[in-house]
C-alpha cells in the first residue's frame, strides 16, 4: 500500500523511498498478472468504487493500472538500497513454502526462537480455506476482512489464494501483452514472469 499505487497513474508515483531510509522493510510482491486481477476484484466487489468497470478496461486504464503496478515495482527495485535491510517476499514462493517463509520473516524481525511446531500451527490456522471460513462467519471486527457481499465469493478478501489464476480469467492476447511488458519493462530482480 506504500504510495497508494492503486489510486495513481504511473507518472504520479513518488520515485523515492526516503521514508524507509535506515529501516527494515519486508516487500511483498505478487506476479503482476495475478495482482491486477485481485485489485480489480477489490475495486469492483469489495470497495465497490467502480463496480461496473470490466477487467479488460481496468487492466489498461491509466489510474491503478497494470502499467502503474509495473512502475511501482520498478521504483522499489531502483530504491532497494534505501532501507537498511530489505527482504523481498514473492507471494508465489510463500505459497510454495509457507513455513519456510514465515521463518524467514520472523528471523528478519529478530524473532528467532519460535519452535517449528508453532510455525506449522500458524500456517495451518491461516490456510486460505480457513481464512475464508472465518471471513464468511463474520468473526473479524475490521471491515478490511469482511466480504463486500457474503453471497459473492469474489468479494471475499480471502478468495482463492491461487498462483497463476490469471490464466483462468484473462484473454490470451492480454496474457501475451502483459507477459511481454513484464519481460521488457519489469526489473529482473523480481524474477518475473515465472512459468506456471
Amino acid at each position: 500500500h506504500d504510495d497508494a499505487p492503486h489510486w495513481k497513474r504511473p507518472e504520479q508515483l513518488r520515485t523515492h523511498k526516503r521514508r524507509y531510509k535506515g529501516r527494515k522493510v519486508m516487500l511483498l510482491v505478487r506476479d503482476p498478472r495475478d495482482a491486477i486481477i485481485s485489485l480489480h476484484l477489490q475495486v469492483t466487489k469489495r470497495w465497490k468504487v467502480d463496480p461496473d468497470v470490466s477487467l479488460d478496461d481496468f487492466i489498461w486504464q491509466r489510474r491503478g493500472s497494470f502499467q502503474t503496478m509495473i512502475r511501482f515495482y520498478n521504483i522499489w527495485a531502483q530504491n532497494r538500497h534505501v532501507p537498511s535491510e530489505l527482504l523481498l517476499l514473492r507471494y508465489e514462493d510463500m505459497r510454495a513454502d509457507p513455513e519456510g517463509y514465515l521463518r524467514k520473516m520472523l528471523d528478519f524481525v529478530g524473532v528467532t526462537d519460535v519452535p517449528d511446531a508453532i510455525i506449522r500451527e500458524a500456517v495451518e490456522y491461516n490456510e486460505i480455506e480457513r481464512l475464508r471460513a472465518r471471513e464468511a462467519a463474520g468473526i473479524y471486527d475490521t471491515r478490511r476482512l469482511q466480504p463486500g457481499d457474503p453471497n459473492d465469493p469474489d468479494s471475499f478478501k480471502a478468495r482463492k489464494g491461487k498462483v497463476g489464476g490469471f490464466r483462468e480469467v484473462l484473454e490470451p492476447e492480454d496474457i501475451e501483452k502483459m507477459t511481454r511488458i513484464i519481460e521488457e519493462e519489469l526489473d529482473p530482480w523480481y524474477g518475473y514472469p515465472i512459468s506456471i
